[in-house]
């Protein structure tokens, strides 16, 4: 087996280039991602594995990113905040040596568990006596019909209906330009987070990701209707696929369908530029509400599971903040704005 080695994709361009051509490539792979990440959130560290061949090619890799917390643990994840991840291996020596290495990172950074997630390369992770759960779903969009098809194959009330009827108004949708308008999304997004009861993550992360891997990967369309921002959605985008990343709505904007007219919009312009897929992001399965609504676009659905190695006995106890989501949800609603955004700060220095 060739061997593997740890290098620095901000610094070796080999890695970006990799990513490009492999078929489990994403956004959250490339080197951009990693300095948002850490310029971000001081309390995480990226690690990248690469199998490399005897030209120097890299094969296989795994990003690892050290996050480390007092209250949710210490562990190694692939990748934080990617809601689309796979391990970027084709064979299952390739994932047999890295995953012998990650576990070898693991034991040597102290970390309790390490966590893996993945998309479309799941099968590569089942039988290497990791622990799975399937949590999550993504729901996707095959867009290599015309739009006037696409169309017709979504749901007749719930979707087709709300775009009509948010068509009707007086509304511009523009992508964001500046970071002016990346804020004017994030002001949004904060109001429709407020609303859910979860708290936002900081605007920083959005501001870094934009800085970093700028607008032609990281997409914010806003709706602008009587001289003011009223809905927005953050897509990222690369290769053959878009994904719906993240919403804000102002009430009104909720009721006049300008949520389902951004996503349209965002669909039309992903099959203009040859896209062959739109996701809709990752939802819990416990969150029948947001299930059926990305159901009603038309979308296939598969899972996304996560693997977990434990270094030693598996704590009872749940690590994550999801115990706890009941208490913040009720907390979030009540907090003022400001307080609400240092809230959304404080809790993502323990998540990942």
């Amino acid at each position: 087996m060739p061997p593997i080695i740890l290098i620095d994709p901000c610094l070796d361009p080999r890695w970006d280039a990799f990513v490009e051509r492999h078929p489990y490539g994403w956004v959250s792979h490339l080197s951009g991602w990693k300095r948002a990440l850490e310029a971000a959130f001081p309390h995480m560290r990226g690690h990248y594995l690469a199998l490399v061949d005897d030209f120097g090619e890299i094969q296989a890799g795994l990003p690892l990113f050290e996050v480390r917390s007092p209250i949710t643990g210490n562990r190694l994840v692939s990748i934080p905040f990617a809601t689309l991840c796979d391990p970027l291996v084709q064979t299952k020596s390739q994932w047999d040596a890295l995953l012998d290495r990650a576990i070898g990172l693991a034991k040597g950074t102290k970390a309790s568990r390490m966590e893996i997630r993945a998309h479309r390369n799941a099968g590569s992770l089942d039988n290497c006596n990791l622990t799975s759960h399937r949590r999550f779903k993504n729901h996707y969009l095959l867009i290599n019909k015309p739009p006037k098809e696409l169309f017709k194959s979504f749901h007749a009330s719930a979707v087709r209906y709300m775009i009509k009827k948010a068509s009707k108004l007086s509304c511009q949708v523009k992508e964001a330009e500046t970071e002016v308008e990346v804020r004017s999304f994030y002001r949004l997004y904060t109001i429709t987070r407020k609303r859910l009861g979860l708290p936002p993550q900081p605007l920083r992360f959005f501001l870094f990701l934009w800085r970093e891997l700028g607008p032609e990967k990281i997409r914010f369309l806003l709706a602008h209707v009587d001289g003011r921002w009223v809905g927005a959605v953050m897509l990222l985008v690369f290769k053959a696929r878009v994904s719906w990343e993240a919403v804000g709505l102002l009430n009104e904007a909720r009721s006049s369908g300008i949520g389902n007219l951004l996503l349209w919009e965002a669909i039309k312009k992903a099959h203009l530029e040859g896209r062959k897929i739109f996701d809709f992001g990752r939802t819990r399965v416990d969150n029948q509400g947001l299930m059926a609504f990305k159901s009603r676009w038309g979308t296939q659905v598969m899972d996304l599971p996560q693997f977990y190695w434990w270094n030693g006995r598996r704590p009872k106890k749940d690590l994550s903040l999801a115990p706890s989501m009941d208490h913040l949800r009720a907390l979030c609603s009540r907090l003022p704005e400001p307080l609400f955004s240092a809230l959304g700060a404080l809790c993502y220095k323990h998540m990942g």
